[in-house]
C-alpha cells in the first residue's frame, strides 16, 4: 500500500513541474524549494538534501565553465573560424558541404567545452559565413545548435546533464557505475553512431524545405536592419548647416530627422542650419556606428538621456546586440524606468521591433519580448551575463571572435585542457582533479582572469544540479520512484525490455522539452533505476538512454538552451523546430535504443554510418566542383557572345543631358 509520503512526493513534483514549466518561478528555486520542503516534512534529512552541493560531478561541472572561458578568451577556436568562412576564390560550395564543415568542428568542441559559449561565440561567425556565401542564416543557425547538443553526447563532460546523471549513478549503483566502469568516452559508444546520423540527416534535408530559407530577424546582409540613433548637437558644430557639419550623404545612415525644442523638422534640407541641442534622429545599420564616432560635435542619448560620445568608446567598451527573452523582467518595462545602467552595467541607444526601427524617444519605449537591443558595455558584458537565459534570450557582440592574445597562451592553453582529457582518460585519475590542475594552469598564463573565471559560472545550472540529489533521495526514499516504475513497467510489458527502453527515452524527451535538461534527468533518474532494480535488469543501458534523451531535444526552442539562443538569429518560428527537428528526434530515439540494446555492436552502427557521412561528403564537395566548373563555363561563353565595345566619339550638347530630358525631347519630337 502507498505511503502518504509517497503520495505526497508525486502529488508536489506535479505542482513543482507545473511551477517550472509555466516559468512561474525559476528552475532552479523551484527544485530547491521542492527539495527543502521535503526536509520540512521529514520525508527526508538535511544531510541527504544538501548532498549534492558536494558532490564530485557538481563540482566537475562548475570547473569546467571556466575552462570553457579561457579556450573562449585566447582565441583557440579561430582555426574553427577560419574553416567554416573558407570558400576558394570563385567558388561557392554547396549547401550541405557547409553543412558538414559547420557540423564536425562544432560537433567536436562541443564534446569537451561547455556548449553555450561555443553557440553564443560562433552566431556572427555563421552570419558572416552566409553573407559571404549567400545562403540564408536560416539554413545554418538550427544546424549550429544540433551540433552543439549532438557533439555534448560524445564524451561525458559534454553537457551538465552527463554528468549529473553518472554522478547519481554513482551514488546508487556504485558497484556497477564507476570510474572504471564508465569512463570519459563511454557515452560515445551511443553519442558518435547518433552524431553521425545527425550531421547525414542535417546535411542532407537541411538544404531543403523543411529547414526554411528564412531572411533573419537581425541578418544585417540580406536585410540590413536599421536602428534609430538619437544624437544631440554640440556647440562646437552649433551654426552650422547639415552639409558643413557633414552629417550628409552618410553611408549606410542618414538623417531622418531633428527635434529642435519640441518642434520637429522631417527630411531636413542640407542647408538646415543646426542649433546646441538639437535633437537629431539618425537611421540606418548597426555596422554603420564607426561612421557616426568620426563626426565631431554630437552625442548619443541612451536609455537614461545621458549623453555618449561614441568617439571615447574604444577597447574598454563594445557595442552588443541583445534580445529580450519571453518571460524576461524587462518585459512591459518602460526605458527609462529601467535603471538599465546600474543593473547590466550598459547603456541601451536603440530598439529594434518586428524587422523595423521604432520612431519615438527611446525613454518612453515600453520593452516588449523579442525587442532586439543595441547596447553600449563593457567587455565583459558578454560573459557576465550569458548565463541569464530569463532575461536575454541571445546576446550577440558586435565583433568576430577574438584573436589569440598570443600564439604562445592559446597553444599552451589547448595543450592543458588536451593534457587534462588524456591523463583523466589512461591513468584513469579524477576528471575534477585534472581539470582543477588545467584551470589552474591556464589562471598561471592568464588565459583567463579571476574575473573572467567567476563570471562564466552558471549558478542556475550548479543549483539545479546540485537539487537534483536532494529531489532523487526523496523519490526513493519515500517510495514514489518505486510507484511510477510499477506504471511504467506496466506499460511496457507487452513489448519487453525494447518497450520500457522506448518508455524511458521518451517521458525523458517529453519532460526536456517541458523543463530543463538537468531537471528532467532529476525526475526520471530514481524512475528507471527503481524500474531496473524490480526487473532485474543491466543497468547501464538505461543510462546511456537517460543521458542521451536528456540532451536530445531538438523539436522545441524551448527545451535545451542552445536552440533558444538560435531562434531570433536564424529568423525562425516554433513550427520550424517541429517541422525540422521532429524527424531527427525519432532518428536519435531509433539509433540510440538500438545501439544500447546491442551495444556489442556499437562498432558496426558507427563505421556503417562513418561510411555514409564520407559518400555524403564525398557527394557535396563533388557536386560544388561541378557547380563551379558549370558556372565558370558558363560564364566563358556568355562573355564570348558579348557585342564589340562601343567606338568612341566626341560628345555633343545632347549626350551632356539627363536621360529623361533625352527621352522628353524625343518624345515631342
Amino acid at each position: 500500500m502507498a505511503s502518504w509520503e509517497s503520495i505526497f512526493v508525486i502529488c508536489w513534483l506535479m505542482v513543482s513541474l507545473a511551477i517550472m514549466a509555466f516559468e512561474i518561478f525559476p528552475v532552479d528555486f523551484t527544485m530547491l524549494g521542492t527539495v527543502f520542503t521535503f526536509v520540512v516534512l521529514g520525508i527526508i534529512d538535511v544531510k541527504s538534501a544538501t548532498e549534492g552541493f558536494a558532490n564530485e560531478g557538481m563540482l566537475t561541472v562548475m570547473v569546467l565553465f571556466a575552462t570553457s572561458a579561457a579556450v573562449a578568451s585566447t582565441g583557440c577556436l579561430e582555426p574553427v573560424r577560419w574553416l567554416l568562412t573558407y570558400s576558394p576564390k570563385g567558388q561557392k560550395p554547396s549547401t550541405s558541404l557547409v553543412l558538414y564543415k559547420l557540423f564536425i568542428p562544432i560537433g567536436a568542441l562541443s564534446a569537451f567545452l561547455n556548449n553555450t559559449p561555443i553557440v553564443a561565440m560562433f552566431i556572427p561567425v555563421l552570419q558572416e559565413t552566409a553573407a559571404k556565401l549567400k545562403i540564408s542564416p536560416s539554413k545554418l543557425m538550427l544546424p549550429l545548435s544540433y551540433a552543439a547538443i549532438f557533439g555534448g553526447t560524445c564524451t561525458l563532460i559534454g553537457t551538465s546533464t552527463n554528468l549529473v546523471a553518472f554522478s547519481l549513478a554513482k551514488k546508487m549503483r556504485p558497484d556497477e557505475i564507476n570510474n572504471e566502469t564508465f569512463g570519459l568516452f563511454a557515452l560515445g559508444v551511443v553519442g558518435m553512431p547518433a552524431f553521425l546520423a545527425g550531421a547525414l540527416y542535417v546535411a542532407h534535408v537541411g538544404p531543403t524545405r523543411l529547414l526554411p530559407n528564412r531572411i533573419a530577424v537581425n541578418d544585417t546582409i540580406l536585410n540590413p536592419r536599421e536602428f534609430l540613433f538619437l544624437a544631440k548637437v554640440g556647440s562646437s558644430i552649433a551654426g552650422k548647416t547639415i552639409a558643413a557639419a557633414k552629417l550628409r550623404k552618410l553611408r549606410d545612415i542618414f538623417l531622418v530627422q531633428i527635434d529642435r525644442d519640441g518642434h520637429v523638422i522631417p527630411a531636413p534640407a542640407p542647408d538646415t542650419i543646426l542649433g546646441e541641442g538639437d535633437i537629431l534622429y539618425f537611421g540606418g545599420r548597426v555596422d554603420a556606428m564607426d561612421i557616426l564616432r568620426n563626426i565631431k560635435g554630437i552625442t548619443i542619448i541612451p536609455d537614461e538621456e545621458q549623453e555618449i560620445d561614441l568617439r571615447r568608446i574604444k577597447h574598454e567598451n563594445t557595442i552588443f546586440e541583445v534580445i529580450i527573452a519571453n518571460k524576461s523582467p524587462l518585459v512591459g518595462e518602460k526605458v527609462a524606468d529601467l535603471k538599465f545602467r546600474t543593473k547590466y552595467n550598459a547603456a541601451i541607444i536603440a530598439v529594434h521591433r518586428d524587422g523595423e526601427r521604432l520612431h519615438q524617444a527611446l525613454g518612453q519605449t515600453i520593452l516588449e519580448a523579442g525587442d532586439v537591443l543595441l547596447l553600449i558595455a563593457p567587455d565583459t558584458f558578454l560573459t557576465s551575463n550569458l548565463p541569464d537565459h530569463k532575461t536575454f534570450s541571445m546576446i550577440r557582440q558586435m565583433k568576430k571572435i577574438p584573436p589569440p592574445r598570443s600564439y604562445i597562451t592559446a597553444g599552451l592553453t589547448a595543450s592543458f585542457l588536451i593534457s587534462a582529457i588524456v591523463v583523466s582518460t589512461v591513468a584513469n585519475i579524477s576528471l575534477l582533479v585534472c581539470a582543477i590542475v588545467a584551470t589552474a594552469a591556464m589562471l598561471l598564463i592568464k588565459a583567463v582572469t579571476p574575473e573572467e573565471a567567476r563570471n562564466s559560472l552558471s549558478w542556475e545550472v550548479l543549483i539545479v544540479v546540485a537539487a537534483s540529489f536532494g529531489l532523487g533521495n526523496a523519490m526513493s526514499k519515500s517510495g514514489a520512484a518505486n510507484m511510477i516504475a510499477d506504471g511504467l513497467i506496466a506499460a511496457s510489458k507487452p513489448t519487453g525490455d525494447i518497450g520500457l527502453m522506448i518508455c524511458v527515452y521518451v517521458l525523458t524527451v517529453i519532460l526536456n522539452a517541458i523543463l530543463t535538461n538537468n531537471a528532467a534527468v532529476a525526475v526520471v533518474f530514481p524512475i528507471i533505476d527503481a524500474a531496473c532494480t524490480k526487473q532485474g535488469l543491466e543497468f547501464y543501458p538505461y543510462l546511456l538512454i537517460l543521458m542521451m534523451a536528456g540532451s536530445a531535444d531538438f523539436a522545441t526552442p524551448i527545451g535545451y538552451q542552445c536552440n533558444l539562443m538560435v531562434y531570433a538569429p536564424g529568423g525562425y518560428k516554433f513550427m520550424d523546430y517541429f517541422r525540422f527537428g521532429l524527424p531527427l528526434q525519432v532518428i536519435t530515439g531509433i539509433v540510440t535504443i538500438g545501439v544500447s540494446a546491442s551495444r556489442r555492436y556499437w562498432w558496426l552502427w558507427t563505421l556503417i554510418l562513418a561510411i555514409a557521412v564520407a559518400i555524403g561528403i564525398a557527394s557535396s564537395l563533388g557536386m560544388s566542383l561541378l557547380t563551379s566548373v558549370l558556372r565558370r563555363r558558363s560564364r566563358a561563353d556568355s562573355e564570348e557572345t558579348l557585342p564589340p565595345p562601343a567606338v568612341h566619339r566626341k560628345s555633343s550638347d545632347e549626350d551632356k543631358k539627363p536621360a529623361w530630358e533625352i527621352e522628353e525631347i524625343t518624345t515631342h519630337k
